[in-house]
This record gives structure tokens, sequence and C-alpha cells, in this order.
């Protein structure tokens, strides 16, 4: 037998011996003859399977030395590799921070660290677009095998994608809207401008439906922000250093992407325009009935998806206390003035999910059908290690590049407001 068969058997041989005590234990009672002498049997075959376990242990532990006896391999790895089919396979895990560690010291990157970044560097080239920093963060998938060692022996880079972490904190995709990520040059994506259906008789000409298919281009535009490390954070090792290094790029990106999106340029040829732009034309909104009459225009555009508010932080605490309705009562000795709650009330707007956010203009807000606004991403993230503009603060600046578009898809999908 092998070693996987014998430990199986062993396993087996250990549960009927478990299953006699528990039936014991559920009685309150000895065993009887009968279950002691399987007991015991049971018991001395576990001992036989034990021996012959480690004796076939070391027989491939000398078999192992006769190989090569510089190695030392556990043998409890051996088996393990033996089982999967895999030997000499190892998993390494990509340092940011280590990366970052060995530029600004001008040591050489790992021959795994150079791999990964040469995925990157595909990325890249494979959407078009130039680079300029030492590092480029892959964001097409999380794990990426590459050769390494004099045997070329296949070797797990794991890292987390640091693009599904920047999804999951916009709040835009929270909101439903469309994230495209891998595109190459100029994308158009197509929106159907809604169809007419007509009732016709069995052989009648079936009318034609006015329906159109339009299309809105995506462009990449670079998006460019900085974060400042000082040169002992770089030296830390630990998990979380790591992470809280990765999490201060994605918010640095996330905060210049949502303040773009949820503001008021005009937008050009090299960034995008913001919701709130003037052709915009924001509803001036002072009480709930400019709400509903704001709700109904995006009701006639007949959207067929769940729709939600995105809401400025200081919008936000204007509605919390801002009444709906207000009334008065009078009884025999005073009137007092009666409200039916107030617009934003637990995480919603008149039964509708709020979100709300600080890269959002102040004053402004936007309700509607996420899923018509389309967020379009290039390539890979490209990392500038630049040790010299802040050197004499003690401090490693770190310039993300990143390409981006934003564009509503649907005409009417959404609409903005304001409050005074």
């Amino acid at each position: 037998m092998n070693s996987l068969e014998i430990t199986e058997k062993r396993n087996i041989t250990l549960q009927k011996m478990q299953d006699i005590v528990n039936k014991c234990k559920r009685e309150l009672r000895e065993m009887t003859e009968e279950e002691q002498a399987e007991f015991n049997a049971a018991k001395a075959e576990v001992e036989m399977l034990k021996d012959e376990l480690a004796k076939l242990k070391e027989k491939l532990a000398g078999y192992e030395n006769e190989v090569s006896e510089t190695e030392q391999v556990k043998q409890d790895e051996i088996i393990e590799e033996n089982k999967r089919n895999k030997q000499n396979k190892t998993m390494k895990e990509f340092r940011l921070l280590n990366a970052i560690n060995s530029i600004v010291n001008n040591k050489p990157l790992t021959e795994e660290e150079r791999s990964f970044i040469a995925k990157g560097e595909k990325e890249m080239r494979d959407s078009g677009m130039s680079y300029a920093g030492q590092i480029q963060l892959p964001v097409s998938e999380t794990r990426a095998t590459i050769a390494v060692g004099s045997e070329k022996s296949t070797v797990d880079v794991n890292t987390e994608n640091i693009l599904e972490a920047l999804r999951g904190r916009n709040i835009l995709t929270q909101a439903g809207a469309k994230f495209m990520t891998g595109l190459v040059g100029d994308v158009q994506v197509p929106c159907l401008n809604g169809a007419q259906v007509n009732w016709e008789g069995e052989t009648d000409t079936t009318a034609d439906g006015n329906a159109s298919i339009a299309s809105v281009k995506l462009q990449p535009k670079r998006l460019s922000c900085y974060v400042d490390v000082t040169k002992q954070f770089l030296m830390q090792t630990s998990e979380d250093a790591e992470a809280v290094l990765r999490q201060d790029l994605i918010n640095a990106v996330n905060q210049k992407l949502e303040s773009t999106i949820f503001g008021t340029g005009e937008g050009s040829t090299t960034e995008p325009s913001g919701l709130f732009n003037t052709s915009a034309s924001p509803t001036l909104v002072e009480d709930f009935s400019d709400l509903c009459d704001l709700e109904a225009t995006i009701d006639g555009s007949n959207v067929l998806n769940e729709t939600k508010y995105i809401l400025a932080n200081n919008v936000k605490a204007k509605f919390r206390c801002t009444p709906k309705v207000v009334s008065s009562t009078t009884g025999t000795s005073a009137t007092a003035t009666v409200a039916s709650g107030a617009i934003y009330e637990k995480g919603e707007i008149d039964g509708v999910e709020a979100l709300n956010s600080s890269n959002v203009t102040a004053n402004y807000f936007a309700f509607g059908d996420f899923s018509n606004l389309a967020i379009g991403q290039w390539g890979a993230i490209d990392i500038i290690v630049d040790p010299y503009t802040k050197a004499a603060d003690g401090m490693v600046r770190l310039v993300v590049n990143a390409y981006f578009d934003i564009k509503v898809l649907r005409t009417g999908a959404i609409a903005v407001g304001k409050i005074a």
C-alpha cells in the first residue's frame, strides 16, 4: 500500500474505535466482551499501520538522500506533493513594499517581481497606453504563474487585484455603474434608445418600431495622483503595512475618480466631464415636492433597473432635518407644528437607497439608474517611485497613473439636483 492508502485505512479503523466508545458513552455502560475484542483488534491494526507508515517514510527519506544529499525536504511535504503530483512547487507572494524598497535603494528586483511587473507592462502595451513608472500592477487577474530557478520550477505569485478593491470602494459601483476593464483604444458602447411596439393583424406588415441604437465613445484619459510614504515605513515587512500601502493607493485613485465624476467640470480631451457640469441644469430642491418632481423626470424616462440617490454629505445633513410635510394642529390652549417624517431617514429617501460621499461636490446630488453610467479602464496601474522630490523630509513619493473615462450612456437616466 502507498502512504495515502495506509492513512485512509488507519483513519477508518480509528473511526471504528471512536464509534464503539461513543456508543458506550451514550448508553453509560462498559464495553461488552465482543466490543472489547473488536476495540483491541482495531487498536492493534492502528499500531501496525502506524509502523508501516513510518517505515515507508523512512524508505522515502532514503530515496531522497540518494537523489540529492544537499536537498532537505520534510517528509510530510513530500507526501502532500506526491498526492497533488506537483513536485518542486512553492508559494510566493508579490509584496509591493519590497519592490518599492528595492527601487529606492537601487537594489535589483527579484525574478518573480520582474515577472509579475512584466504582466502589467504587457497589459499597458496591449491597451495602447504608455507608461513611465518602474512598477506596473496588472489588473486582469489575481494570480500569475512564472518560472524561476535553474530548473525553472513553477511558482505561483499571489497578489490582491488592486482594481477589485477600488471597485468595492467606489460609490458608483455600489450604485450599479458599469465598470469595464481591459479596454483597448477608443471604445464605442452601444445604447438602445427604445422601441415602439404595435398591435398588428395576422398578415399585416409589421410597422417600423422606430428603435435606434446610438453609441457613446469612451476614450482613455490619464488620472494621476500621488502618495507620500516615509522611508521608515517602506522598511516594514508585515502584512498590515502592505495592506495600509495598498489602501492608500486605492484611496488616492478613488478620491480623484469620484471627485471628478461628482464634480462640475465641463470635461475635455484630458478629463471626463462631471455629472454636475453647467449643461446638466441641476434642479433646485427646496422641499419634498421639488424632490418628487425630480423623481418624476426619471420615471418618465422608463428606466428598467433600480434607482438610487447619491448625495453630498451636506445634502444628506439637510435632508435629515427637512420634514416631508409640515402641518399645524390647534388644541384648546396652543397650536403645534406636526411633521410627517424627514426626507432622509434610515439611509433612504422616499424608500429609495441613498448613498453619500465627501467626494460629491457640496450642495449637489444625483438620482437615477446608475447602470446607465459606464466607467472604462485601460491597462495596468502605473507607479513611479520618486525618492528625490521629498528626500529632505525622509519620504518617497509614489506617483500613480491610471487611465479611465466616464460617460452616461442614456440621456434622461440620471437626474441631478442642488440645494440652496
